[in-house]
């Protein structure tokens, strides 16, 4: 009976995702848990993004105002976030 090698799926972690130009630059760390390893990537892509990263990555903008406490979040609206 022949043995089924299974790979180990790594789990990422997002550290920092950058949208210039409709172009993305990404840094995470793909880990392995159980090979105990990690690796350190970053990524960035001539091609444009989809239209839904970038409908994402702007409802973010309310959080980061917020979480970085400043001064604009006094006015900031969350239920429309404009």
């Amino acid at each position: 009976m022949e043995e089924k090698l299974v790979k180990e799926q790594p789990v990422y972690e997002i550290q920092k995702v950058k949208l210039k130009n409709n172009q993305v630059t990404a840094d995470y760390t793909e880990r392995f848990v159980e090979a105990n390893y990690k690796n350190e990537v970053i990524i960035s892509s001539q091609q444009f993004v989809h239209p839904d990263l970038l409908y994402a990555m702007s409802l973010l903008k309310t959080h980061a105002v917020k979480i970085c406490e400043m001064q604009e979040a006094g006015v900031v609206n969350i239920e429309n976030p404009s």
